[in-house]
């Protein structure tokens, strides 16, 4: 289910753990960040996988959702201190907006 805010702003996604588009927007950053210069930090780190820490959405010709990722070892503990990515969702279309390693 969407929720919509405010036109222009972001507002949070207090289910953002089970809401299927945040799910794909985050699996999609990921996918995105492992392909991007910021994948050697990754590598280094021994990043296998990551979780939703927080996510909100922004209302515009679609849906911007800012997410906050953490990312995990083979092991599952958390390794290094995250990420933030925008992906921009026009109606089915996914595309990443801007990524920052925190």
């Amino acid at each position: 289910m969407i929720r919509h805010g405010v036109m222009g702003g972001y507002s949070p996604v207090p289910d953002f753990k089970t809401n299927l588009n945040v799910v794909e927007a985050a699996a999609f950053a990921y996918q995105k960040l492992q392909s991007s210069p910021h994948h050697l930090k990754l590598s280094e780190q021994h990043v296998a996988d990551f979780e939703i820490v927080g996510a909100s959405q922004q209302v515009v010709a679609g849906l911007n959702f800012r997410l906050n990722l953490a990312f995990r070892d083979s092991l599952g503990g958390i390794v290094g201190s995250g990420a933030t990515v925008v992906v921009y969702n026009h109606f089915g279309n996914l595309s990443v907006t801007s990524m920052s390693l925190n």
